[in-house]
């Protein structure tokens, strides 16, 4: 399942775009909004088993993201449910909504193994985030 904080920025659009609401997770993911600036463009935080038995997914997604100019962070949160991912987005990406879907698109299909990533692939277009 894929929750939405529907009251922060642009997050009603944000889930209508990725068309994600009524997917069926093997986790469940939470996304919301970051608010200060100083946060990474993206940050997404589990308990440290999640991120363990991902580690390699984990990775690819990083570069990927990397590669293409958006910073991403990984934080460890073991008072997280061991069955739940959250993934944070900052408002200047928020303020792209497309940028942002695809973004949350992303993770998730990756994290579900329903896409393979290469941190290769190089997407034109792409404003830089730091």
């Amino acid at each position: 399942m894929v929750k939405f904080v529907e009251k922060d920025f642009n997050l009603p659009k944000i889930k209508i775009d990725t068309k994600l609401f009524n997917l069926r997770t093997i986790r469940n993911y939470s996304i919301y909004g970051l608010r200060q600036e100083s946060r990474p463009p993206i940050l997404i935080t589990a308990c440290q088993s999640i991120l363990d038995t991902h580690k390699n997914k984990i990775q690819t997604i990083i570069d990927f993201f990397n590669t293409n100019g958006i910073r991403i962070i990984i934080q460890s949160d073991d008072d997280k449910n061991e069955n739940e991912i959250s993934i944070g987005l900052r408002k200047d990406i928020r303020k792209q909504v497309f940028l942002a879907s695809a973004a949350i698109q992303t993770i998730v299909y990756c994290l579900e193994n329903k896409i393979k990533l290469s941190k290769k692939n190089k997407i034109p277009g792409i404003p830089r985030f730091n």
